[in-house]
């Protein structure tokens, strides 16, 4: 079997080229359920000596499938065939066997009527493989299921699946995009052992672009909002991202917001306490990147570019939406005012006039950064500065 073809890493040692339950659970037979009263979940019981018989079976795509989702936590079936299969399909029937092998485990939410698209983790097998793979400590079942059940029923899983979602849906439209890619996408828990003594962003990027005879590229912070914190402690960020400057990190933020109202009145707020300063910062919506009638919430299926449309970024005929992929030109940066009576640059105009909207690969050609002294976590062995 071939190596997944996406030229992208979640981090630098692992390359990517590529029903309604009535209570808690038990481990019994050969599957585990439970439920609560929003999620399913299924999980099929593994011991070590499974782990150990998986080792023979597995493919350098499951490993890689195990991988990512020690990673990132929780994928789609469509996002899983996004990141490293032909069709979707394929991406089921593998994740199927799987899970059916406790490699994984799945959840969902039920809804009336129907019920979302199944949510894949690592299962118990899946643990004891990664933590054999990593030399951690080997987990028992019970503790696996427990923390899959909490991942289930977690108030900010949403958020979760939201910020995923952006990130493959980048990747998405790198598969339309020949010449771009995203060179590494970091989770939130890994970013933060870098950042966390100044700011937790949601996730971090590095895109690049080759198609205009260079390498151009961009490194960037994520943040994703979904309405459930006020503006406040949304603006509240700026001053942990402006501390970081010092350290000579100084990135792109980009805020992805749930709604245009939303965005404008971040916007608003940051320009009247006096941002950007010299932080780069850039904001948009997600219904600028997910294509029409796709499901904003947990059960997306509207992932990055469409294949089929008129060219890269852009959405097929009869759509009035101009962009949909996180790479497009849909972010509106943040810029200071240009004087008295006149409207801040990046803001509407007298007549209500949005200027031009840049890309993704645009937002790196801002300021020089600060000069570049050590700022590196030893830890995690990683430099945001390079």
């Amino acid at each position: 079997m071939s190596v997944p073809r996406l030229t992208h890493q979640v981090s630098p040692a692992i390359p990517l080229h590529p029903s309604r339950g009535t209570g808690g659970g038990t481990v019994s037979g050969s599957r585990w359920r439970s439920g609560g009263l929003l999620s399913g979940v299924d999980i099929r019981a593994g011991t070590a000596a499974d782990a150990v018989a998986e080792q023979r079976r597995l493919t350098e795509r499951d490993r890689w499938v195990i991988e990512v989702l020690a990673e990132h936590r929780v994928l789609t079936a469509e996002e899983v065939s996004v990141l490293g299969f032909d069709s979707l399909a394929r991406a089921r029937r593998r994740l199927r066997l799987l899970h059916e092998r406790g490699v994984l485990a799945r959840f969902r939410r039920c809804v009336r009527p129907g019920s979302l698209p199944w949510r894949y983790t690592l299962g118990p097998v899946g643990e004891a493989l990664h933590a054999a793979a990593t030399g951690t400590g080997m987990p028992r079942p019970a503790k696996v299921a427990e923390k899959i059940a909490r991942l289930a029923e977690s108030p900010t899983l949403d958020h979760l699946l939201a910020t995923n979602r952006f990130f493959v849906a980048l990747i998405g439209a790198a598969r339309v995009r020949p010449g771009c890619g995203l060179a590494q996408w970091w989770s939130a828990r890994r970013t933060a052992e870098t950042t966390g003594e100044y700011v937790r962003p949601d996730g971090y990027g590095h895109w690049y672009d080759t198609t205009g005879g260079g390498q151009r590229e961009v490194r960037f912070f994520l943040e994703y909002d979904r309405g459930r914190e006020n503006l406040a402690t949304v603006l509240g960020k700026l001053d942990r991202y402006h501390a970081m400057t010092a350290a000579a990190v100084n990135h792109p933020v980009l805020f992805v917001f749930c709604s245009p109202a939303r965005e404008q009145h971040f916007r608003a707020q940051a320009l009247r306490a006096g941002w950007p300063g010299t932080l780069r910062i850039a904001t948009t919506t997600d219904n600028r990147y997910l294509r029409r009638g796709a499901d904003r919430g947990p059960g997306c299926t509207g992932l990055g570019a469409d294949p089929t449309a008129r060219e890269p970024g852009r959405a097929p005929a009869g759509d009035r939406r101009e962009h949909t992929d996180p790479a497009a030109r849909i972010w509106l940066p943040l810029r200071g005012g240009a004087g008295p009576g006149t409207a801040p640059v990046g803001q509407p105009g007298p007549g209500g006039n949005q200027p031009p909207r840049s890309a993704l690969i645009d937002l790196d050609a801002d300021p020089e950064p600060p000069h570049r002294v050590g700022f590196q976590n030893s830890a995690a062995g990683v430099d945001l500065r390079v």
